[in-house]
């Protein structure tokens, strides 16, 4: 409103005129209070709807964890009877079990000390050569210069690969020079030879034979034991999903067990979201005489059919499995429209059937044909029967060139490139005698080149093989000037392809490399994966849902600017935004309004003030008479 007239004052009526519009105006205004009574009604209703959205998305996280079966599947715990000899650590793979077995002995790094004792690391040793040998690899000499010393032997020495070699100080003025293996087991053992050398011993000590770790998992009684053998004590292979540190020798039991806590945990937090979201669904809806008790939202259909939803959603959660129902999980709907949950029943089931549970919680996936890995399911993912035919086989960019012939005279270059980088130049000469050179070669230069998607290899007639990291159309390298090893050329991937059919009909399949993904119809967000080479009817994927995936798509219509809380709270932003164009009218009402009026009292002084000096001037006319 725009600030007020000149002031009037009863001058002339000796009234307070000035008063009396200021109270008229008062009751002008009168109105706009239900205005904006109204329009805080809808902001704080909004604001109830805000509540309810919070809780919603605490739902959301809680439901996205069920729907993720590996919550449950991938929950395991590894515990070893004795830490002292195995330390052992599960992850997601692991299956529950039991396995006992006696460590008989740990890896060890070979290490051999030279015989003889220096004063000072600047003991001189003078000139001659070291030299290393290791079963299956060529000699390593090392030469050292006239003057050198034990430390020089020892700088050299430790920078071969393959060992280490330090100077330990023994005593007070003695040190012997000690080289070790750089990897542990049989296969880093390792010979030292010195030559030459007028100070310099060869070694003559073998401080640790390099040596596997042996583990016995026992025998038929009958003298037949399996033995397993590895260079480390780092075991990642041993049981499926167990990582073993082997830390002594003795008998020692390794239990696999599903994580029931996690379970609990899990299951707990979706219950405790739901309560809420239901809870607060309660509060904003409820009814009463009072107006103090009852909800913002009391009467909106809206609200009341979300907290209807939530709760049939919840009921008709069912499987087919060894557990149908979620009461057999301890989950149950109560009279009063909460969820109850028993901790201890789901301990039960988890402890009996974990994989039951994990279908019924979240979703039930199968496949008929174990070629077909199923990599992800979405929420959005229909229950239903998929049938998988792949037309178009994942393939690998590769190249096998003709049996290696190593260079006689002038070198062999030739250039490979990859979209995006500059060609590398590969150069063969003398030295790369066999295939197994040029491929070590090949790929020392592809990888100081930053590239580490095309590697090379030795085929099996001694040509050297170039292929891709993996399948796909991404994967694409070209040989440019390879001569008559025969590499020349642009290669490049195939991605899988194929089709879904699903209640009779058929949906194409989204190929990047061996993944296919569906994105349209019942099977949205479906993500499998396929062999390489393969192609043909792989089977069906029978996808069931639990609680998980049944909330999923019911808070989808909930949530975005499509569900119905973005479209309650649109309604309503409309409607504050119509009582603001209200009271901006009203403000141009009431403005003409008191204009008027003020109009109306300035005439009335106005007049008045005439009339007044009519009667004076009639007064003095008429004592000018007398």
């Amino acid at each position: 409103m725009s600030g007020p007239m000149a002031s009037i004052g009863g001058i002339a009526s000796g009234m307070d005129t000035q008063g009396m519009l200021e109270q008229l105006m008062q009751l002008e205004r009168q109105p706009m209070q239900s205005i904006l009574r109204r329009q805080d009604g809808y902001r704080q209703q909004d604001d109830a709807w805000s509540q309810i959205n919070s809780k919603m998305s605490s739902l959301r996280s809680a439901t996205d964890t069920l729907s993720d079966g590996s919550w449950l599947t991938e929950a395991v715990t590894a515990e070893s009877s004795n830490d002292s000899v195995v330390q052992a650590t599960a992850s997601g793979s692991a299956r529950p079990g039991s396995v006992t077995f006696d460590v008989q002995q740990l890896a060890a790094s070979h290490q051999v000390a030279f015989g003889q004792q220096f004063e000072s690391p600047d003991s001189v040793v003078g000139d001659g050569s070291v030299t290393l040998g290791r079963d299956g690899q060529e000699d390593v000499t090392v030469e050292l210069g006239e003057g050198a010393s034990i430390d020089d032997a020892a700088r050299a020495l430790d920078g071969v690969e393959g060992i280490s070699a330090q100077l330990l100080q023994v005593g007070e003025d003695g040190y012997r020079l000690v080289v070790t293996s750089s990897r542990s087991g049989e296969g880093g053992r390792f010979d030292l030879a010195a030559d030459g050398f007028t100070g310099f011993d060869d070694p003559s000590q073998t401080l640790r034979e390099g040596q596997d770790a042996t583990i016995n998992l026992g025998g038929d009684g009958e003298g037949e034991e399996l033995i397993v053998r590895r260079s480390t004590n780092q075991l990642d292979d041993l049981i499926e999903g167990v990582s073993l540190r082997l830390r002594g020798t003795g008998e020692v039991t390794v239990d696999v067990e599903q994580d029931v806590d996690e379970a609990v945990e899990t299951v707990s937090a979706f219950v405790d979201a739901a309560n809420g979201a239901l809870e607060e669904l309660s509060n904003q809806t409820r009814s009463s005489s009072d107006e103090e008790g009852r909800g913002l939202l009391s009467g909106d259909g809206t609200a009341r059919n979300l907290a209807v939803q939530l709760r049939s959603t919840i009921s008709q959660v069912n499987g087919d499995g060894e557990y149908s129902t979620l009461g057999a999980l301890g989950i149950e709907l109560t009279r009063d429209g909460r969820i109850d949950f028993d901790e201890g029943r789901l301990r039960e089931a988890v402890g009996e059937n974990p994989d039951a549970v994990a279908d019924l919680l979240g979703q039930s996936v199968e496949t008929s044909d174990t070629r077909l890995q199923v990599s992800r399911v979405a929420g959005r993912t229909e229950a239903g029967e998929y049938a998988f035919d792949i037309d178009t086989a994942a393939t690998i960019a590769s190249r096998t060139g003709a049996s290696y012939t190593p260079p006689d005279g002038d070198p062999k270059t030739f250039t490979i490139a990859v979209p995006g980088s500059d060609p590398v130049s590969i150069t063969l000469d003398t030295e790369h005698g066999s295939a197994g050179d040029a491929v070590s070669e090949i790929n020392q230069q592809l990888l100081a080149a930053g590239i580490q998607r095309i590697k090379a290899s030795v085929g099996d007639n001694e040509e050297i093989v170039l292929a891709a990291d993996r399948a796909g159309a991404s994967r694409e390298f070209t040989v440019d000037g390879s001569g008559d090893l025969d590499l020349d050329g642009t290669f490049v991937g195939d991605d899988a392809a194929g089709t879904v059919t699903v209640d009779g009909e058929e949906y194409q399949l989204e190929g990047s490399g061996q993944n296919l993904t569906l994105s349209e119809g019942p099977g949205d967000g479906l993500l499998t994966r396929v062999p390489t080479d393969t192609a043909g009817d792989f089977g069906t994927v029978s996808i069931g849902d639990g609680l998980g995936a049944t909330m999923d798509r019911f808070l989808q219509t909930v949530e975005g600017s499509d569900g119905s809380i973005a479209r309650a709270r649109e309604s309503l932003e409309s409607r504050i935004e119509a009582q603001d164009t209200s009271l901006e009218n009203f403000e141009r009402r009431l403005e003409t309004r008191e204009r008027s009026l003020r109009r109306q009292f300035t005439a009335l002084e106005t007049a008045m003030a005439d009339a007044q000096q009519q009667s004076q001037w009639m007064q003095s006319q008429m004592g000018g008479l007398m």
